[in-house]
């Protein structure tokens, strides 16, 4: 019902604005100001396209990061342009119209940081190379089809999915053996697929209250990731019990730890100078002491500008100081 309220509003503007130009056509800088107004609509009818048609994910993971980086690109771009706009009409024009152009600007950049986000998710976790098989169940399962259904995540959580147009191999396995394999999971979302198959969904319901913190798995190889590892004279046990002060000490958001696996994930806020890092710490025994690895992912760039690397020493220096150690040279 909403859908057709929307509809029916962008009719009647849309009809609106073809009679205001037909019955008044624009002369001088009139032209300026109702080009603006035009791209103000344009922008927000492709961000209303973009959350009101059915998403339909391209399900070959050969174009993942072929997909990311043009959506990256895109996003700069169209931010850089927005940019030199805005320079070039406050300089020859003035007046109002400056206040008005970052409007239509923000809105394309916005649509395009959604699309984008909706390649990471799952390019991260395939990326992760990491297969966790859960029990699932669905009625009517049918290839190329959405599908609505039950699975029981790891710790006994019980969810509903919805997987939209299913690839013929996530649905055989799911119809013929009850069974999906979760990629890189935890994750902030469910993406299903086969370890063997070239195909992968994700679940569109996205309920965070069903599913973990997201970044818990690697991050995507990018210019914007950084490694840092370090080893230690002292046991894992002491090492991990030290990670919250390393959370602590750089200002961590929504920490999520994984005994068994012996990480913790969490991220970073957005200031003035960064987009904020997404951040994951391992720790790892090795001979005679234990192994200490932080890896940090820009959220959004193609460079840090060495932010990764200066948030993982002193991540690693404070967990080094509660644990009462010092790195191994």
């Amino acid at each position: 019902m909403r859908r057709i309220a929307w509809v029916v509003a962008w009719f009647v503007a849309a009809a609106a604005i073809v009679d205001g130009l037909v019955e008044h056509p624009p002369h001088g800088a009139d032209v300026v100001n109702a080009a603006v107004f035009l791209a103000l609509f344009v922008g927000v009818t492709v961000f209303g396209l973009s959350r009101l048609l059915p998403k339909r994910p391209v399900p070959r993971r050969a174009t993942l990061r072929r997909r990311l980086w043009a959506a990256t690109a895109a996003v700069w771009a169209v931010a850089v342009l927005a940019v030199g706009l805005e320079v070039v009409t406050i300089v020859v024009n003035g007046g109002l119209l400056p206040w008005l152009l970052p409007i239509p600007g923000a809105i394309a950049v916005r649509g395009l940081l959604e699309w984008r986000s909706d390649i990471v998710v799952p390019a991260r976790c395939l990326a992760s190379g990491d297969w966790t098989p859960v029990t699932a169940a669905a009625f009517d399962v049918r290839p190329g089809e959405p599908v609505d259904g039950w699975a029981v995540l790891p710790g006994d959580v019980r969810i509903k999915f919805r997987l939209p147009a299913v690839p013929a191999d996530i649905a055989e396995e799911l119809s013929g053996r009850r069974r999906l394999w979760l990629a890189g999971w935890p994750s902030e979302y469910l993406v299903v697929g086969l370890p063997d198959g070239e195909s992968y969904a994700v679940d569109v319901r996205r309920d965070r209250k069903n599913t973990v913190p997201g970044g818990a798995g690697p991050p995507v190889a990018s210019l914007a990731m950084k490694t840092v590892q370090q080893s230690f004279p002292v046991p894992p046990e002491v090492l991990w019990n030290a990670l919250p002060s390393g959370v602590s000490a750089i200002g961590g958001q929504g920490p999520y730890y994984e005994s068994q696996r012996g990480f913790v994930s969490f991220r970073t806020g957005m200031s003035l100078l960064s987009w904020g890092q997404e951040i994951t710490a391992t720790v790892a025994p090795s001979g005679g002491g234990s192994t200490l690895t932080v890896q940090t992912n820009l959220k959004f760039g193609l460079f840090d500008w060495g932010e990764g690397k200066r948030i993982a020493a002193r991540f690693s220096a404070a967990v080094a100081f509660a644990a009462g150690t010092a790195a191994l040279a």
